[in-house]
């Protein structure tokens, strides 16, 4: 039996949407490495899509949560976490730009995950259309899908 004294960490996970697990575990790194065998806590409806830990946290003496920097619990994760990954993007025009309210921008970029993603073609979206004091949040998510991808098709065959 070991004499270290497990702390309690908060793990941050994309899984469809931002959910949180209470994990118990020697270290932050093995917190990261460890998020399913926790405690589900907690759900984000409005988080994209993604697979594993984006945050962590330890909870302190006083019950407040410490946000633990990425460099302390990225290094046990596969190295292509940290990598770009291509990214399909699908974004809706903003509403002043858009009469029909059904006119979408669709990008491939690069980027370390999804949010990032999203980031990425929303600045892409103002360079191609030349606007120069617009706000790329205007520009709202649709879908995001890992790799670039031409279409899908409409049926099954």
């Amino acid at each position: 039996m070991s004499d270290t004294t497990m702390k309690n960490y908060r793990v941050g996970v994309i899984e469809r949407a931002l959910a949180y697990y209470e994990v118990e575990a020697d270290d932050a790194r093995t917190a990261a490495e460890n998020w399913q065998d926790g405690e589900f806590e907690d759900r984000d409806d409005e988080a994209l899509d993604s697979e594993g830990p984006c945050s962590v946290r330890e909870q302190q003496a006083n019950g407040s949560w410490r946000k633990v920097p990425p460099d302390e619990w990225k290094g046990g994760l596969c190295a292509e976490t940290l990598e770009e990954k291509p990214y399909s993007v699908l974004l809706l025009y903003p509403d002043y730009a858009n009469d029909s309210g059904s006119e979408t921008y669709y990008a491939w970029v690069h980027a370390q995950d999804p949010v990032t993603a999203v980031a990425v073609a929303q600045r892409k979206a103002l360079s191609t259309n030349e606007w120069e004091n617009a706000d790329p949040d205007d520009f709202a998510p649709l879908l995001v899908t890992l790799g670039h991808h031409y279409g899908q098709p409409l049926f099954n065959k």
